[in-house]
Protein backbone atom coordinates (compact mmCIF):
# COMPACT_ATOMS: atom_id res chain seq x y z
CA UNK A 1 0.00 0.00 0.00
CA UNK A 2 1.51 3.43 -1.06
CA UNK A 3 1.89 5.54 1.83
CA UNK A 4 -0.15 9.20 1.66
CA UNK A 5 1.42 12.42 2.35
CA UNK A 6 -0.27 15.89 3.46
CA UNK A 7 -0.75 17.64 5.85
CA UNK A 8 -2.72 17.16 8.60
CA UNK A 9 -6.37 18.94 8.67
CA UNK A 10 -8.08 19.00 11.96
CA UNK A 11 -5.73 18.53 14.08
CA UNK A 12 -6.92 15.80 16.33
CA UNK A 13 -7.32 13.19 13.45
CA UNK A 14 -4.24 11.49 11.99
CA UNK A 15 -5.60 10.60 8.94
CA UNK A 16 -7.00 13.79 7.59
CA UNK A 17 -4.83 15.68 5.74
CA UNK A 18 -4.26 19.38 4.51
CA UNK A 19 -5.32 19.71 0.85
CA UNK A 20 -2.49 22.02 -0.93
CA UNK A 21 0.90 20.66 -1.19
CA UNK A 22 4.04 22.76 0.18
CA UNK A 23 5.64 24.83 -2.56
CA UNK A 24 8.93 22.80 -3.44
CA UNK A 25 11.92 24.71 -5.07
CA UNK A 26 11.79 23.37 -8.67
CA UNK A 27 14.39 21.26 -10.02
CA UNK A 28 16.91 23.16 -11.70
CA UNK A 29 16.25 21.74 -14.90
CA UNK A 30 13.14 22.91 -15.29
CA UNK A 31 12.35 26.45 -17.00
CA UNK A 32 12.77 29.32 -14.93
CA UNK A 33 9.85 29.90 -12.23
CA UNK A 34 8.21 31.77 -11.48
CA UNK A 35 6.56 28.74 -9.62
CA UNK A 36 5.35 26.01 -12.27
CA UNK A 37 3.22 24.93 -8.76
CA UNK A 38 1.14 27.75 -9.16
CA UNK A 39 -2.39 27.13 -7.80
CA UNK A 40 -4.21 25.89 -11.48
CA UNK A 41 -6.97 28.78 -11.94
CA UNK A 42 -10.89 27.76 -10.92
CA UNK A 43 -12.50 26.65 -14.33
CA UNK A 44 -14.79 29.73 -13.69
CA UNK A 45 -12.16 32.24 -14.42
CA UNK A 46 -11.30 30.83 -17.36
CA UNK A 47 -14.83 32.58 -18.69
CA UNK A 48 -14.64 35.07 -20.98
CA UNK A 49 -15.96 38.68 -18.96
CA UNK A 50 -19.19 39.43 -20.92
CA UNK A 51 -18.51 42.50 -23.22
CA UNK A 52 -14.84 41.71 -23.59
CA UNK A 53 -12.75 41.63 -26.49
CA UNK A 54 -10.18 39.75 -25.41
CA UNK A 55 -9.67 37.85 -21.99
CA UNK A 56 -7.40 39.10 -19.29
CA UNK A 57 -3.37 38.32 -19.42
CA UNK A 58 -2.93 35.38 -17.31
CA UNK A 59 -0.10 34.71 -15.14
CA UNK A 60 -0.37 31.59 -14.59
CA UNK A 61 -0.80 29.79 -18.28
CA UNK A 62 2.75 27.77 -17.78
CA UNK A 63 1.14 25.50 -20.43
CA UNK A 64 2.02 28.39 -23.27
CA UNK A 65 6.12 28.02 -23.17
CA UNK A 66 6.30 31.03 -25.33
CA UNK A 67 4.79 33.15 -22.04
CA UNK A 68 7.71 35.30 -21.00
CA UNK A 69 9.41 36.28 -17.99
CA UNK A 70 10.46 39.90 -17.39
CA UNK A 71 9.68 42.50 -19.22
CA UNK A 72 12.05 46.10 -20.59
CA UNK A 73 9.03 47.85 -20.31
CA UNK A 74 8.29 47.38 -16.81
CA UNK A 75 9.89 46.98 -13.53
CA UNK A 76 8.28 45.34 -10.30
CA UNK A 77 9.08 44.70 -6.98
CA UNK A 78 7.11 42.72 -4.32
CA UNK A 79 6.39 42.62 -0.67
CA UNK A 80 6.11 39.56 1.05
CA UNK A 81 2.79 38.89 0.18
CA UNK A 82 4.07 38.59 -3.68
CA UNK A 83 2.05 41.90 -4.34
CA UNK A 84 3.62 44.67 -6.13
CA UNK A 85 4.67 47.11 -4.22
CA UNK A 86 6.90 49.63 -6.41
CA UNK A 87 5.98 49.43 -10.26
CA UNK A 88 8.16 51.62 -12.42
CA UNK A 89 7.75 52.22 -16.36
CA UNK A 90 10.43 52.50 -18.77
CA UNK A 91 10.70 56.19 -20.31
CA UNK A 92 9.90 54.88 -23.31
CA UNK A 93 6.25 53.48 -21.84
CA UNK A 94 4.07 56.47 -23.37
CA UNK A 95 5.44 56.06 -27.06
CA UNK A 96 4.90 52.85 -26.60
CA UNK A 97 1.85 51.96 -24.90
CA UNK A 98 -0.04 51.98 -27.84
CA UNK A 99 1.93 49.33 -29.37
CA UNK A 100 2.12 47.22 -26.27
CA UNK A 101 -0.38 44.79 -25.26
CA UNK A 102 -0.20 46.45 -21.84
CA UNK A 103 -1.58 43.62 -19.41
CA UNK A 104 0.79 40.85 -21.64
CA UNK A 105 4.22 42.91 -20.34
CA UNK A 106 2.74 44.00 -17.14
CA UNK A 107 2.21 39.86 -16.77
CA UNK A 108 5.71 39.59 -17.96
CA UNK A 109 6.91 41.78 -15.34
CA UNK A 110 5.28 40.12 -13.14
CA UNK A 111 6.28 36.91 -13.67
CA UNK A 112 10.13 38.54 -13.62
CA UNK A 113 9.30 39.20 -10.11
CA UNK A 114 8.06 36.60 -8.80
CA UNK A 115 10.97 34.79 -10.05
CA UNK A 116 13.84 37.21 -9.01
CA UNK A 117 12.04 36.72 -5.07
CA UNK A 118 12.13 32.97 -4.89
CA UNK A 119 15.51 32.93 -6.13
CA UNK A 120 16.44 34.93 -3.43
CA UNK A 121 14.04 32.80 -1.16
CA UNK A 122 15.89 29.73 -2.01
CA UNK A 123 19.91 31.22 -2.32
CA UNK A 124 20.46 29.77 1.57
CA UNK A 125 19.51 26.17 -0.42
CA UNK A 126 17.25 25.46 2.85
CA UNK A 127 13.44 24.80 2.41
CA UNK A 128 11.71 28.17 3.48
CA UNK A 129 8.83 28.24 5.86
CA UNK A 130 5.55 28.82 4.08
CA UNK A 131 5.59 32.42 5.96
CA UNK A 132 9.30 33.30 4.81
CA UNK A 133 7.78 32.48 1.30
CA UNK A 134 4.13 34.82 1.63
CA UNK A 135 3.27 36.18 4.95
CA UNK A 136 -1.13 35.39 3.96
CA UNK A 137 0.03 31.32 3.26
CA UNK A 138 -1.31 28.59 6.01
CA UNK A 139 1.59 28.62 8.35
CA UNK A 140 3.44 24.86 9.53
CA UNK A 141 1.47 22.87 11.67
CA UNK A 142 2.84 24.27 14.90
CA UNK A 143 1.60 27.50 14.29
CA UNK A 144 -1.58 26.37 13.43
CA UNK A 145 -2.11 24.70 16.53
CA UNK A 146 -1.12 28.01 18.27
CA UNK A 147 -3.85 29.89 16.37
CA UNK A 148 -6.66 27.44 16.80
CA UNK A 149 -5.50 27.19 20.77
CA UNK A 150 -6.15 31.01 20.82
CA UNK A 151 -10.14 30.37 19.40
CA UNK A 152 -12.56 31.23 22.28
CA UNK A 153 -15.51 29.44 20.52
CA UNK A 154 -16.36 26.07 18.06
CA UNK A 155 -17.45 28.82 15.42
CA UNK A 156 -14.45 30.73 15.64
CA UNK A 157 -12.61 27.32 15.51
CA UNK A 158 -14.35 25.87 12.41
CA UNK A 159 -14.09 29.28 10.91
CA UNK A 160 -10.30 29.53 10.91
CA UNK A 161 -10.05 25.61 10.47
CA UNK A 162 -11.93 26.39 6.87
CA UNK A 163 -9.93 29.60 6.57
CA UNK A 164 -6.67 27.54 6.41
CA UNK A 165 -7.52 24.65 4.65
CA UNK A 166 -9.04 27.00 1.53
CA UNK A 167 -7.44 28.08 -1.25
CA UNK A 168 -9.18 31.27 -2.21
CA UNK A 169 -9.56 33.52 -4.80
CA UNK A 170 -9.75 37.54 -4.35
CA UNK A 171 -10.26 40.75 -7.10
CA UNK A 172 -9.86 44.15 -7.28
CA UNK A 173 -10.88 46.77 -9.51
CA UNK A 174 -8.90 50.39 -9.69
CA UNK A 175 -10.78 53.96 -8.98
CA UNK A 176 -10.68 54.68 -12.87
CA UNK A 177 -13.46 53.46 -15.20
CA UNK A 178 -13.36 53.56 -19.02
CA UNK A 179 -16.07 53.22 -21.63
CA UNK A 180 -18.37 52.02 -18.61
CA UNK A 181 -15.57 49.25 -17.08
CA UNK A 182 -12.99 49.21 -14.88
CA UNK A 183 -9.85 50.08 -16.20
CA UNK A 184 -7.81 48.00 -13.96
CA UNK A 185 -8.94 44.59 -12.58
CA UNK A 186 -6.52 41.87 -10.54
CA UNK A 187 -7.35 38.40 -9.45
CA UNK A 188 -5.40 36.55 -7.09
CA UNK A 189 -5.56 32.61 -6.38
CA UNK A 190 -3.37 31.24 -3.14
CA UNK A 191 -0.39 32.80 -2.99
CA UNK A 192 -0.14 34.58 -5.95
CA UNK A 193 -1.41 37.36 -8.77
CA UNK A 194 -3.59 35.64 -11.15
CA UNK A 195 -4.92 37.87 -14.13
CA UNK A 196 -3.75 41.79 -14.65
CA UNK A 197 -6.57 43.23 -17.07
CA UNK A 198 -5.80 46.92 -18.30
CA UNK A 199 -8.83 48.38 -20.50
CA UNK A 200 -6.43 48.28 -23.85
CA UNK A 201 -7.71 52.12 -24.66
CA UNK A 202 -7.03 53.39 -21.66
CA UNK A 203 -3.83 51.58 -20.76
CA UNK A 204 -2.43 53.35 -23.92
CA UNK A 205 -3.42 56.73 -23.33
CA UNK A 206 -3.66 57.55 -19.62
CA UNK A 207 -0.46 59.01 -18.14
CA UNK A 208 2.04 56.36 -16.30
CA UNK A 209 1.62 57.47 -13.06
CA UNK A 210 -2.02 56.69 -13.30
CA UNK A 211 -1.73 53.17 -14.72
CA UNK A 212 0.82 52.77 -11.77
CA UNK A 213 -1.29 54.37 -9.13
CA UNK A 214 -4.01 51.69 -9.97
CA UNK A 215 -2.32 48.85 -9.99
CA UNK A 216 -0.88 49.40 -6.63
CA UNK A 217 -4.24 50.25 -5.31
CA UNK A 218 -5.62 46.95 -6.61
CA UNK A 219 -2.45 45.35 -5.38
CA UNK A 220 -3.34 47.08 -1.55
CA UNK A 221 -7.13 45.49 -2.01
CA UNK A 222 -5.93 42.00 -2.25
CA UNK A 223 -3.47 42.85 0.22
CA UNK A 224 -6.14 43.69 3.14
CA UNK A 225 -8.71 40.66 1.26
CA UNK A 226 -5.86 38.04 2.42
CA UNK A 227 -5.88 36.57 6.24
CA UNK A 228 -3.32 37.19 8.22
CA UNK A 229 -1.98 34.43 10.92
CA UNK A 230 -0.83 35.84 13.88
CA UNK A 231 0.17 34.23 17.38
CA UNK A 232 -0.80 36.33 20.17
CA UNK A 233 0.73 33.70 23.16
CA UNK A 234 4.30 32.58 23.69
CA UNK A 235 3.90 28.61 23.48
CA UNK A 236 8.08 28.53 22.97
CA UNK A 237 8.04 26.26 25.94
CA UNK A 238 5.64 23.84 24.60
CA UNK A 239 6.76 20.43 22.27
CA UNK A 240 4.93 19.33 19.36
CA UNK A 241 3.72 16.93 21.04
CA UNK A 242 2.52 18.73 24.11
CA UNK A 243 0.32 21.30 21.69
CA UNK A 244 -1.42 18.39 20.12
CA UNK A 245 -2.59 17.07 23.48
CA UNK A 246 -3.42 20.63 24.53
CA UNK A 247 -5.48 21.06 21.08
CA UNK A 248 -7.55 18.04 21.44
CA UNK A 249 -8.39 18.94 25.21
CA UNK A 250 -9.23 22.33 23.45
CA UNK A 251 -11.61 20.93 20.85
CA UNK A 252 -13.20 18.97 23.41
CA UNK A 253 -13.75 21.78 25.54
CA UNK A 254 -14.71 23.91 22.75
CA UNK A 255 -17.12 21.19 21.64
CA UNK A 256 -18.48 20.68 25.11
CA UNK A 257 -19.91 24.80 25.42
CA UNK A 258 -21.46 23.90 22.25
CA UNK A 259 -23.72 20.66 23.13
CA UNK A 260 -24.49 22.86 26.26
CA UNK A 261 -25.58 26.30 24.64
CA UNK A 262 -27.84 24.01 22.33
CA UNK A 263 -29.13 22.47 25.31
CA UNK A 264 -30.20 24.95 27.14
Amino acid sequence: MMATQGFFNHYDDPDEFWDEEPIVRQSAERPLPPPADLPSAQAAVDRPIPGEAEPPARIDDYADTSSRIGSSSVAMELDNDFLPVHIRLAPEWTRSAAHLEVGAELVAAYRGAVSERLDKLHAARRMPAPQEISASAVPDHRVRVMLLLETETWDQYSALTSTMVATNRYEAHGRAVAGGRYAVTMSAHGWYLETIEVQPAWGASAHPDRIVDELLFCAGDIRSQRPRYTVRGDYSRLTDADLDDHLRSHRRQLLGGLVNNNDR
